[in-house]
């Protein structure tokens, strides 16, 4: 973590290359979305919000889509939907609203309506 707050203050952060590892590895099924939630909310409350929101809407876009959602995915989504109302214009990926808007009660189909909802709330408000 500290590695990556060095990268961004020093404005050397690799948004393209960080987020191609992490599809990377969520592709490989290796990505453990609960760590990574945790990992990204010390960089958010850090300071890293701005740099890391576009990676983070990347990932969740591309597990949205998965037809066997990853482990931690409602997680991933509860922590980014704490600080949504940060992002001037956080660009919700579409997958994430079909996923909101679909049938069913899995912890990942709640998390990511719970997220939209977030997000339609702070837009409201701008």
């Amino acid at each position: 973590m500290e590695a990556a707050l060095a990268l961004m203050g020093r404005g050397r952060w690799d948004s393209t290359a960080y987020t191609e590892c992490c599809l990377h590895l969520l592709t490989d099924g290796v990505l453990r979305l609960g760590r990574l939630g945790h990992s990204w909310e010390q960089l958010i409350l850090a300071g890293g919000l701005q740099p890391l929101w576009p990676t983070a809407m990347t990932v969740l876009g591309k597990a949205s889509v998965l037809e066997r959602k990853p482990a931690g995915l409602a997680e991933l989504y509860g922590v980014l939907r704490r600080y949504v109302s940060a992002v001037p214009d956080p660009q919700i990926p579409e997958s994430v609203l079909e996923l909101a808007g679909s049938k069913g009660s899995s912890k990942a189909r709640v998390g990511a309506a719970a997220f939209v909802a977030a997000a339609a709330q702070e837009e409201g408000r701008a």
